[in-house]
């Protein structure tokens, strides 16, 4: 069985609800101690209060005894059930109960404490000592004061309706918090599904493309947040792939143009010479014709798996090579086309340069030029060829500079196009595949080179290829 993964929306109302629980259960906690201290100081404030009248009625009063001053302020305190007793201590420190004194009414057993508790109000203030007390599932807030000698003044409060209080305040406090709790973790789901209804419509985008269709966009509505820019970035990655499947699609249906050409041309011959009985000079015409078609188709694809190749490679090849020496050795290779077309060569502009770069494909680089340029400058035409190092800075640029005819401004743009030619008519008749300067800009791509294309009708083209340090 297979498990499904947690909806992303799930998991952060998860997170919300016990972010959110933990916060109302520290705030809840932080309110009850509140209220309890609160509660806990009034007890305290009371007891002081009876602890005082009753040594006052001592104190002041002729001849009342500390019994008899302890019943007067329990009976004025009834209500309280406050309990005061003068306790007693032996020379050990001890609690006599023969000698305590109280009202003589009954008390709750187990109001005396130990010795170390009594010896430590000797050093308390005129505050006393305060603790809670709790004796037969009974709870007492207990106030101790010195009365300097063996005697310890000593009055508890039962804390039943300070307990009822504070019951009642968690009770409330869980209701409330439990309800809080309920309506924030359903506004909470609500809110995080809002949030995250663009990533539900980048999925549902996401399943519904096809390569068929790459028009479907994300409304991130004018989010400024991180959601929005999760929209803008499917759609730019949705605007680069649509344009690259449309490169690729067009690509294919020009491959499929240039092959259909020479392979149309090839079974005409063939069904031509095949029709009826032929001389050996018309057979071996019909053979040259398509020896010459297959070696187009043949330079087609070789330039097509080349370009295949470039685009396959990793980065910038980081080996070290002389562009100037690998200027002059394209030129040798191409040197009898020039010869052919009776076109001047000008190399007087190379100078020693070195580039980071593959040296082969460098030379393929300037080979493309130079022979885009022989075959379209006329006879008695000139050609320069040019390198020139940067500078201190690093970096060189190669120049081919001819006085052909020239390239209109509306169609250089498009040069570096795969299978991309300015006179179509003229293609087939120079050899052209439409696939050279495409090679050389990825070339010059992958070299980290710019290349830059000046021309005007009548007057020459210059390409100029600028390689960084």
């Amino acid at each position: 069985m297979t498990l499904r993964p947690k909806s992303l929306a799930v998991t952060l109302a998860l997170w919300y609800v016990a972010v959110l629980t933990v916060l109302i259960a520290a705030a809840g906690f932080f309110v009850y101690r509140t209220f309890e201290s609160r509660l806990l100081a009034e007890a305290d404030r009371t007891a002081r209060s009876i602890a005082g009248e009753i040594t006052r009625d001592w104190g002041f009063t002729r001849g009342l005894s500390w019994a008899q001053a302890i019943d007067a302020g329990e009976r004025r305190h009834e209500g309280l059930g406050v309990t005061a007793l003068l306790v007693a201590l032996d020379e050990s420190g001890e609690p006599s109960s023969e000698r305590t004194v109280g009202s003589g009414r009954p008390r709750p057993d187990g109001l005396l404490l130990d010795r170390a508790t009594y010896a430590s109000v000797e050093h308390a203030d005129e505050n006393g000592r305060l603790l809670t007390l709790r004796r037969g599932g009974e709870s007492f807030r207990v106030a101790l004061f010195d009365m300097r000698g063996p005697y310890v003044l000593q009055v508890s409060l039962p804390l039943a309706e300070t307990e009822s209080r504070m019951r009642h305040l968690a009770l409330l406090l869980g209701a409330g918090g439990a309800a809080l709790l309920a309506l924030a973790s359903i506004g909470g789901r609500v809110i995080v599904q809002r949030a995250l209804r663009p990533v539900n419509d980048v999925v549902a985008a996401a399943r519904a493309l096809s390569a068929d269709d790459l028009s479907l966009r994300i409304d991130g509505g004018g989010r400024q947040d991180e959601i929005g820019e999760l929209a803008a970035t499917f759609n730019a990655m949705l605007d680069r792939l649509e344009a690259s499947v449309a490169r690729m699609k067009q690509f294919t249906a020009d491959v499929s143009h240039e092959l259909r050409t020479p392979l149309t041309v090839v079974r005409g011959e063939i069904d031509v010479a095949l029709r009826r009985p032929r001389a050996a000079g018309d057979y071996r015409a019909t053979l040259e014709s398509v020896q010459e078609e297959m070696r187009t188709m043949s330079v087609l694809v070789e330039d097509l798996l080349f370009l295949s190749r470039l685009d396959a490679r990793p980065g910038r090849p980081a080996s070290e090579a002389a562009l100037d020496e690998v200027a002059l050795r394209a030129f040798e290779r191409l040197e009898p086309l020039a010869r052919e077309r009776k076109i001047g060569v000008d190399l007087d502009g190379i100078r020693p340069a070195a580039v980071r770069g593959d040296e082969r494909l460098l030379e393929r680089l300037v080979s493309n030029l130079l022979d885009n340029a022989f075959r379209h400058t006329p006879e008695g035409g000139r050609v320069a060829l040019t390198v020139t190092p940067a500078g201190e800075a690093g970096g060189a640029s190669l120049a081919v500079r001819d006085t052909g005819a020239g390239i209109p401004a509306e169609a250089i743009p498009r040069l570096f196009e795969r299978f991309f030619v300015v006179d179509p008519s003229r293609s087939r008749e120079s050899g052209g595949t439409g696939l050279g300067l495409a090679i050389v800009k990825s070339i010059a791509d992958l070299h980290g080179a710019a290349v830059r294309i000046d021309s005007r009708v009548g007057e020459g083209t210059t390409v100029e290829v600028a390689f960084a340090a």
